[in-house]
């Protein structure tokens, strides 16, 4: 098996549905977060992505695109997750505790029974997102847009 040095060899092999090693994944995309990977000015295209049970502790996913992913029982503590696109993404029992959230899009995200314990969801977009059986108490600032209708 080629061994995956980069996140972006590991997004290319996820696409193209390759073989991935459990254990090389979690070892190199731990030793790239301790390297601090930055994902500042490109988006990391991890949509439709199988990450089930994925230790992701601290993983910089700033502006990740993350649509339609399978993060069932992902370890995402205090996760970096600024402004990523969570649509339609499972996360049914993650375990987000203390992780960024601020101004990701979760619209149709299915959070049934994620532990969402300190997570900033500040101007996060939950629109239709299911939160069945979430716990946790977590910070939820939003702004209020208010549209005047004259008659």
């Amino acid at each position: 098996m080629q061994e995956i040095k980069t996140i972006d060899e590991f997004c290319k092999r996820l696409k193209k549905k390759e073989s991935i090693d459990r254990t090389e994944f979690e070892i190199k995309f731990k030793w790239d977060a301790e390297a601090s990977l930055k994902l500042r000015n490109t988006l990391a295209d991890l949509t439709w992505a199988d990450l089930t049970g994925a230790n992701l502790t601290r993983a910089n996913l700033t502006r990740a695109d993350l649509t339609g992913a399978n993060l069932t029982g992902a370890n995402l503590t205090r996760a970096d997750l600024t402004g990523a696109n969570l649509t339609g993404a499972n996360l049914t029992r993650a375990d987000l505790t203390r992780a960024d959230l601020t101004e990701a899009d979760l619209t149709w995200a299915d959070l049934t029974g994620a532990n969402l314990t300190r997570a900033d969801l500040t101007e996060a977009n939950l629109t239709r997102a299911n939160l069945t059986g979430a716990k946790g108490t977590f910070t939820f600032n939003f702004r209020v847009k208010l549209k005047v209708v004259e008659d």
